[in-house]
């Protein structure tokens, strides 16, 4: 039901009091029924009207930062930082470089303790004889005057003339001796050639004063026949 409705069913039952304000025209009572049903239900206090000559106020402005101010505490305490991180890098930019030193160690060379001298006085052969068909044995005593290493070489030779070397029979063999003034060293030897003389040689180093040592023999075959 609507607010007009209502108001006028309550007029008819109650009565029109006679107390209530005289409303004049019906221009000025229809008014006074629309403000009265313009009001909400359940709402029994006065409707706010705002009043269109006051301004709407307005929020209050959000506080602004202020820009600092040139030469503020912030770059004072940056300053000598930032300063003393600028004079390091100078420094290191503008410092030479170091240039390392290298050390080369000297090889250490050791020179061998020389060797002691020695002299051969002699090279003497004794014993030289045949043992076979085609062997032979000899002993060579060479003697010094220190204890010097000494090099003995023997070769071996067969030929048809007395007193003549003829041809080497084989390799030469080698001896090395130090430590005494004599050496005494046994000699072997098979022939390959068909000579009738065998012969056997020695020479030293260093070189024995008597040029060294010479030995021949006649086999059996060439003096039988």
């Amino acid at each position: 039901m609507s607010g007009a409705a209502l108001v006028a069913a309550l007029l008819l039952t109650y009565g029109v009091d006679r107390h209530a304000p005289d409303f004049g025209t019906p221009r000025r009572a229809a008014e006074a029924l629309a403000t009265t049903s313009a009001q909400p239900a359940g709402d029994s206090g006065p409707t706010a009207t705002a009043d269109p000559g006051s301004p709407t106020p307005s929020s209050s402005p959000s506080a602004s930062v202020s820009p600092t101010p040139s030469g503020s505490a912030t770059d004072a305490t940056a300053g000598p930082s930032a300063s003393a991180t600028t004079s390091a890098s100078a420094s290191a930019t503008l410092a030479p470089p170091t240039t390392p030193t290298t050390t080369t160690a000297s090889p250490t060379t050791t020179s061998p303790s020389p060797s002691p001298t020695v002299g051969v006085k002699s090279v003497v052969f004794s014993g030289f004889r045949q043992t076979g068909n085609s062997t032979a044995a000899a002993t060579a005593t060479v003697t010094t005057d220190g204890t010097g290493p000494v090099t003995l070489t023997v070769a071996w030779f067969t030929g048809e003339v007395s007193g003549q070397a003829g041809t080497q029979d084989g390799a030469a063999e080698t001896y090395r001796r130090s430590g005494a003034t004599q050496y005494t060293i046994a000699l072997d030897h098979t022939f390959q050639g068909t000579g009738c003389y065998w012969g056997v040689q020695a020479r030293t180093q260093p070189a024995s004063a008597d040029g060294g040592g010479w030995e021949q023999l006649l086999t059996r075959r060439c003096s039988i026949g």
